[in-house]
């Protein structure tokens, strides 16, 4: 997923926490403090993912780690991508439409990775 793409979906899923804050009426953070973190946890995740992809073509439990991680991405961006198709936001459509297609290929590559390398290690 591109790290733009990764900011707006973080930006979207921001603006319904920040929506649900107002409802139970917590103090919330300045609007530069929440996007500010979303570029840390962003910079962070996207480094997490990296390291995990070194790693996981040789090691089952980085590789399953993976997975978690792009499973949960997958359904951010599904999430994200069904916001934009009701408010008609097509651009995004297309480049969430995109990013869905290609973790789900990624995703499928990462599987047929963790059964080789169980196969690999009897644990198949």
């Amino acid at each position: 997923m591109s790290l733009v793409a990764t900011i707006v979906g973080l930006a979207v899923l921001l603006a319904l926490a920040i929506s649900n804050a107002r409802r139970w009426s917590r103090p919330i953070k300045s609007d530069a403090e929440e996007i500010a973190d979303a570029q840390r946890e962003t910079a962070e995740h996207d480094r997490e993912l990296a390291r995990l992809r070194e790693l996981a073509p040789k090691d089952v439990t980085s590789a399953e780690a993976l997975r978690r991680l792009l499973t949960d991405d997958l359904a951010k961006t599904r999430e994200a991508l069904r916001v934009f198709k009701k408010r008609h936001a097509d651009h995004l459509v297309r480049q969430f439409a995109e990013d869905e297609q290609t973790l789900v290929s990624e995703l499928g590559s990462l599987e047929a990775t963790i059964v080789r390398l169980r196969v690999r290690s009897g644990a198949a």
